[in-house]
């Protein structure tokens, strides 16, 4: 938008701020230090007015500033529909579409030179507060909405109904920068106080300019010819020439260009616009403006002819104030504010003068009385001054009086302020009050953490003189902006707080003071309190004492010339309640005895309140920990007065508190314990403690399948699942519990396979099992008693043999080294592979080299795993058949060892299946 404004000033021939610039006001909606160029500061009321029309919602800024026609898609006439978030025209304001017949664009219209007055008046298109302008009454009644932006422009509040124009207070008055703008009679009158106003008897009812009144319905809307030359330039024009004729030289061009951008049309309002010398002139210059507009001299447009609202009709809006009218078939909305002394206007009666920043016309007069400052005399070394903080906002500044060297010279001062820089002429800062007292109020809102006052004095003879003179600095005085928008609380024991500070804060200094210490002065170091923490944005106070009453001080730290510097403190009272605190650390012990079982609990008991512990076989209602209630809801969170232990409480270790021998119900398997800090009639419930119960294994089996092993057992009550650990028989259980489980299964999947079967087989020579049952409560993991079972081990023997012609060649090796073996037999069955040793007929086998026959065979060294030495067999009695080895020792020795047959194939004699 700025951008585009640029380009058709550009394109009008105007000198405006390069691209680059531009962008940087724009992204950081303010003038930063980088941004404060010559033409940022002859242009900046154009761009705080286009900015701060964007962020109001308005639709089209740019034809706002420009008073030109509406874009495509924008309302083109008033009393047109109002869409959701469009803000209607400022009061005074010509909607977007109408402009003012003749008049120019304001936001191309050129710059004033510096030291060169300007003629700006409130709630026109052209005039936006700088960016200390903003009243703080007006920051005020808007805290609670948004916050005023860095910069100078305030953010329109579409939720109480107000136009743009609303947000707008007058600018501090500067002869140094600024466009001109144009004046109107209908803005004249609505800078007046009304009846609903301070000073007025009552509330007034305001309208909108977009809002056709009732009894007198919204022109049609006129269709100008955007290449018609503005009244303003013709207007400009005659001017100059009627200069050239008549030779008044004592007109300057910034003379006729206040008359031609303002609304003045009678001789008193002209003669109002010029210097003293040329003031006989103002009836000449009315009649060429009326010969020029085809009325009187006298003549004004009216409020329905222009656009703008008539102030006798819809009410006016006081000076520094906007409209507080709202959309129609809404109600009155208005923000409570501060109770503030009417003001009395300006005071200019000879040698009395008090004239404020927000007196525009008064103030603009008086300014272009005084001379230019050259620096052609030296400016004095300034004093001190003195400020102390109005009750409804602002600082009311105190300074010495000047003592010139005669007693009876009149003497003039003028208050200016910068927040940017040090000012260094009272022509190139913002003119804050202009008066022969040594006091003025300044209610502008700061745009930057530090603001510089000035006063500076002109001495004289007499008035004349004295505004002729050259100014001398006569007292100075850098003031840290306090923080803005301050809250702050208590929550549940602590005492936070939020605000926010100006550019170029450093931090903000907290102090925590007794109520009962607060007539001290403030900033005592003995009561502040985060020390290392900037406070830029507020603070999060634990510690504060419950029951106590303190008094919060914020001081703002700034940087003034390089050196530190403190606001004026920011009082804010705090009572801290007691607070029930919950207890969050309950702790239970369960004994191992399984038929009486007993718990133990310990918790850390709060500063406030007792303590009662709830057993129950259900936790309380979700979100009964949420806050502090009445102890008559307890009930309804499933706490109960049965629930309550009864049990007596005594003193742990630590400082801690016990509950010591507390049965377990023998029916359940999980209980849950709550503690409830319990104060007046108040409870807090504290973190509710799961506890389970979880039974040992019992039953427990391992079932051999040679090459696997399935583990059997009675599931224990209230476990999920069940570790499963091995060791050396006899080895210490605390020991294996160090290391990771041989296996686990859950409860589900041990239902659906009927076992816990290992996926690697067991230590053959033996091994004890350790179960483990584990259940878990509140994300914790509950462990049961370990139960160990014995699995004795099984030794694996491979036989293997081979037919030649009528003799069997028998082998056999072991899983592992053996250093005895068990006795073997070779049997034969004719009709089917035998079923054990007594099934068929026992063949008896020759060792290799020896010639004695042997029923039963066994390796003399033992088992290895490699084949041993042969055993033969004579088969020539027998046909066909089968042949098989077995292990030839007592039943109860049998499970200890399996003998592996060789393929079917290799038993069969004879091809026989």
């Amino acid at each position: 938008m700025l951008l585009q404004w640029a380009q058709d000033a550009r394109v009008r021939g105007l000198p405006v701020p390069d691209d680059q610039t531009l962008t940087l006001v724009a992204n950081s909606r303010g003038f930063p230090p980088g941004a404060n160029g010559p033409l940022i500061m002859r242009w900046r009321p154009v761009l705080n007015q286009l900015m701060w029309l964007s962020d109001s919602g308005h639709p089209d800024p740019l034809a706002q500033v420009l008073r030109g026609k509406p874009r495509a898609g924008q309302p083109q006439a008033p009393g047109q529909p109002q869409r959701p978030g469009q803000f209607p025209p400022p009061q005074g304001q010509p909607v977007p579409g109408q402009p003012l017949p003749g008049q120019p664009p304001v936001g191309m219209q050129q710059p004033a030179r510096p030291g060169q007055p300007v003629t700006q008046q409130p709630n026109q298109p052209g005039f936006q507060p700088s960016a200390m302008s903003q009243p703080s009454a007006m920051s005020q009644s808007s805290a609670s909405q948004q916050p005023a932006r860095p910069g100078g422009w305030a953010p329109a509040n579409a939720g109480q109904g107000l136009s743009p124009q609303s947000a707008v207070a007058p600018n501090p008055q500067s002869s140094a920068i600024g466009p001109h703008s144009s004046t109107s009679a209908a803005t004249s009158a609505a800078i007046q106080p009304d009846a609903g106003t301070e000073g007025g008897a009552g509330p007034a009812q305001t309208q909108s300019a977009a809002e056709p009144h009732p009894d007198n319905p919204a022109p049609a809307p006129t269709d100008l010819q955007p290449d018609s030359a503005p009244l303003a330039d013709r207007v400009l024009t005659r001017l100059r020439a009627w200069r050239q004729d008549s030779d008044a030289s004592q007109v300057k061009d910034r003379h006729l260009r206040q008359v031609a951008n303002a609304d003045a049309r009678t001789p008193e309002e002209i003669a109002g616009l010029l210097p003293a010398s040329a003031k006989d002139h103002a009836g000449t210059i009315a009649d060429l403006i009326a010969g020029l507009t085809g009325g009187a001299g006298g003549a004004k447009p009216s409020g329905g002819q222009t656009g703008f609202a008539d102030p006798a009709q819809h009410g006016s809006i006081p000076s520094g104030q906007g409209s507080s009218a709202q959309p129609s078939g809404q109600p009155e909305q208005r923000q409570a504010e501060p109770e503030r002394t009417p003001d009395p206007g300006p005071l200019d009666e000879g040698d009395r003068i008090e004239v404020a920043w927000h007196h525009t016309e008064a103030m603009l007069q008086l300014l272009s009385d005084f001379a230019q400052t050259d620096f052609s005399e030296p400016v004095g070394e300034p004093g001190g001054m003195r400020s102390s903080s109005l009750r409804d906002g602002g600082q009311q500044l105190r300074w010495p009086a000047y003592q010139p060297e005669d007693p009876e010279s009149f003497v003039i001062y003028r208050l200016i302020a910068d927040d940017d820089h040090v000012p260094y002429s009272p022509d190139a800062s913002d003119v804050v009050a202009v008066t022969t007292n040594t006091n003025a109020q300044d209610r502008r809102e700061f745009s930057s953490a530090v603001r510089h006052y000035q006063v500076w004095v002109n001495v004289g003879t007499d008035r004349t003189d004295a505004l002729f003179a050259q100014p001398k600095l006569h007292a100075k005085l850098p003031m840290v902006a306090r923080p803005q928008n301050v809250d702050i609380r208590e929550d549940e024991g602590r005492v936070i707080g939020q605000w926010s500070v100006h550019p170029g804060a450093r931090k903000v200094q907290v102090y925590r003071v007794p109520a009962e210490r607060a007539q001290a002065a403030a900033g005592d170091p003995t009561y502040r309190i985060l020390p290392d923490e900037a406070n830029l944005g507020g603070f999060v106070d634990e510690d504060a004492e419950t029951g106590r009453r303190y008094i919060y001080q914020l001081l703002v730290e700034a940087d003034v010339d390089g050196v530190a510097q403190l606001s004026s403190p920011t009082s804010v009272p705090v009572n801290v309640t007691a607070v029930l605190d919950p207890v969050t650390d309950l702790t239970c012990t369960l004994s191992d005895d399984e038929q009486r079982p007993r718990f133990d609990l310990r918790w850390t008991a709060p500063p406030v309140g007792r303590v009662y512990i709830y057993r129950t076989a259900s936790g309380p209602l979700p979100g009964a920990d949420a806050e502090t209630v009445s102890e008559e809801q307890l009930p309804q969170m499933k706490l109960r007065t049965e629930d309550r232990l009864a049990h007596p409480i005594s003193a742990g270790d630590e400082g801690s508190t016990m509950m010591r021998e507390v049965p377990w119900p023998r029916e359940w398997v999980r209980t849950y314990f709550t503690p409830v800090t319990v104060l007046d009639g108040k409870a807090r419930v504290g973190r509710t403690l799961p506890q389970v119960r979880t039974r040992a294994v019992t039953d427990a089996e391992v079932y051999e399948r040679v090459t696997s092993q399935v583990l059997t057992m009675a599931w224990p009550e209230g476990a999920a699942t069940v570790q499963v650990y091995s060791s050396v028989p006899g080895e210490a259980i605390d020991d294996v519990l160090e290391g990771p489980p041989l296996a686990e299964i859950s409860a589900e999947a041990y239902q659906r396979l009927g076992g816990l079967h290992f996926t690697e087989q067991l230590d053959g020579r033996g091994c004890d099992l350790h179960l483990l049952p584990v259940s878990f409560a509140a994300g914790e993991r509950v462990e049961g008693r370990i139960t160990t079972v014995n699995y004795p081990g099984l030794l694996r023997i491979w036989y293997g043999i081979q037919l030649q012609d009528s003799t069997a060649e028998v082998r056999v090796r072991a899983e592992r080294d053996n250093r005895s073996a068990p006795p073997m037999v070779l049997v034969h069955n004719p009709g089917r592979l035998p079923l054990d040793a007594n099934d068929g007929t026992p063949v008896s086998v020759v060792a290799g080299g020896d010639q004695q026959l042997r029923a039963r065979f066994s390796p003399l060294n033992g088992l290895t795993t490699a084949w041993s030495q042969p055993w033969y067999a004579d088969l020539s009695r027998f046909s066909s058949g089968y042949l098989r080895v077995f292990i030839d020792v007592r039943p109860e020795h049998q499970a200890a060892v399996a003998l592996l047959d060789p393929p079917l194939r290799a038993l069969m004699l004879g091809g026989r299946a």
